[in-house]
């Protein structure tokens, strides 16, 4: 009889490794079937996953094997050898995780989660253990099948959580607060991934890793860059770009005490304040004395702004401020 065992993997997961019989008498004794692993998509369909190896010839073929940015969530264009530094070193060791892939009807493999363990195993020149289906999974379902798996795994960074929001806002017409629904998260973090993502990427392609830059940093950079015209910011965030990318090559050759975030941060807004006449703050008004007392705590003033005057009284007789308040409201009526 054929020896099973189930091993719960996760929510609406199992995988299943059964012992077969030899294939035949040339057949090495013991043989095991695929893994196969059965995943309830989001639409309550059930999808069947076997894990395969995909060779480094098929990993590096963007004719046998690719990416869609927009079902696996991460922005390809940070998944560069930098920002992968330490995945690439733990992969020459051992792969802790299959890739998920959906296998189309041309042969194509479509990768679904795991676009930064392929691009490591295309530099390490090796393949990769791999649950691939052939179902014919939608684009709703494989893009919460790659959600479902980075929130077991390694999130998405904020920057990429925030352009998933925005393609799901402009597509599903949602506001904030039904984002925040959707995914099952507060509203200050739809407003903060949402704030992240409408950096430009050339000045979020300035840092090693997305991943490094903190939410305080996202709101500096994002200040910086929206405190240009909607007319002149991409050429002008073009060109600083440029500009500062030239000065981070030059640190990254030196050591610093500092972390590379704050520095490149530091790097940008004295470009941005030698490229771009910024707002200047307009002065807080002071105030100004009606009367002076030898009590310091004692004081009759008032401050004026361009729509209100606020009148400060401390320490002023109960019957004198009754008094003024008087004279002002038979001036007023």
């Amino acid at each position: 009889m054929t020896e099973r065992k189930i091993k719960a993997l996760g929510r609406d997961r199992q995988i299943e490794a059964a012992k077969a019989k030899p294939l035949s008498s040339s057949s090495a004794s013991g043989a095991y079937e695929r893994a196969k692993l059965v995943w309830r998509m989001a639409s309550g369909n059930d999808a069947e996953f076997y894990e395969e190896f995909l060779d480094f010839e098929t990993l590096s073929d963007p004719e046998k094997c690719y990416v869609e940015q927009e079902v696996n969530g991460r922005n390809q264009e940070l998944n560069h050898t930098v920002a992968r530094q330490l995945l690439t070193q733990s992969l020459k060791k051992n792969q802790y995780y299959p890739i998920i892939v959906k296998k189309h009807h041309d042969g194509r493999y479509e990768v679904l989660d795991g676009s930064r363990r392929t691009m490591s195993a295309i530099e390490l020149r090796k393949g990769l253990r791999a649950f691939v289906t052939t179902a014919n999974v939608l684009g709703t379902d494989a893009k919460a099948l790659a959600r479902d798996i980075q929130n077991n795994g390694k999130e998405l960074s904020l920057y990429e959580f925030g352009e998933e929001l925005l393609r799901v806002k402009l597509s599903e017409c949602m506001n904030q607060k039904q984002l925040a629904v959707h995914y099952s998260t507060s509203e200050r973090k739809i407003s903060d991934a949402i704030k992240a993502a409408e950096v430009p990427a050339s000045i979020v392609g300035l840092f090693s890793s997305v991943n490094d830059i903190s939410i305080p940093e996202f709101k500096a950079l994002h200040k910086l860059c929206y405190s240009i015209g909607d007319e002149e910011r991409a050429n002008s965030i073009s060109k600083i770009a440029n500009d500062v990318r030239a000065e981070v090559i030059a640190y990254t050759n030196e050591c610093s005490i500092y972390p590379e975030s704050i520095v490149i941060l530091r790097m940008l807004e004295r470009a941005f304040e030698a490229n771009v006449l910024l707002p200047v703050k307009a002065e807080k008004p002071k105030p100004v004395s009606l009367k002076d007392f030898d009590d310091v705590k004692k004081y009759a003033r008032f401050v004026r702004s361009d729509r209100k005057v606020t009148i400060e009284l401390s320490r002023i007789n109960p019957a004198k401020i009754d008094a003024i308040l008087e004279s002002i409201k038979k001036e007023l009526d």
